[in-house]
């Protein structure tokens, strides 16, 4: 998956990076970058968004950064960086196959807290028939799901990729 960033609202104080798409770019410039970035994952399946609170919060610029996504058949998951993102809503009525994260692992980075949030994701997951987690390459959040996952699959909890969940 290419984890593409979007302008958050803090921007620039807050860079999401590299490849970064930009409310003040053109449409055409943001379907290049979109192009760009995806052309930076082997065997890409799916994109969803780095940051983005700003950007993902406009339907216009959103619908533009999904036509390359939809045109390669992709996936994209809305990582729900604010409450007002339209990222999932967009990319449902333009036809892509799509989902929205349901909880942030490490949103705090101690290993008590990520592990609670894992245990949570097993809560929402049973509640509702699936979930979608995010989590960083920190070390505890690779901790916290060394140790707490196997409770979630003695559970019955499937871990799936995310591919599986979008519709």
């Amino acid at each position: 998956m290419l984890h593409l960033p979007m302008e958050p609202i803090s921007y620039p104080a807050q860079d999401p990076g590299r490849g970064k798409l930009l409310l003040a770019m053109s449409d055409e410039a943001i379907r290049r970058q979109v192009e760009t970035d995806m052309d930076q994952v082997p065997n890409i399946v799916g994109v969803n968004n780095h940051m983005g609170s700003a950007f993902t919060a406009d339907a216009s610029k959103m619908r533009v950064a999904l036509e390359p996504i939809k045109s390669r058949g992709l996936f994209f998951v809305d990582s729900m960086t604010i409450g007002r993102s339209v990222a999932f809503g967009v990319a449902r009525a333009e036809g892509l196959r799509t989902a929205a994260r349901n909880l942030f692992l490490d949103i705090n980075p101690d290993y008590d807290a990520i592990c609670r949030q894992v245990e949570l994701l097993g809560r929402v997951a049973r509640a509702q028939g699936s979930a979608i987690a995010i989590g960083h390459p920190f070390q505890n959040t690779y901790r916290a799901l060394l140790a707490r996952l196997p409770e979630l699959i003695k559970l019955g909890i499937e871990i799936v990729p995310v591919s599986s969940l979008v519709r």
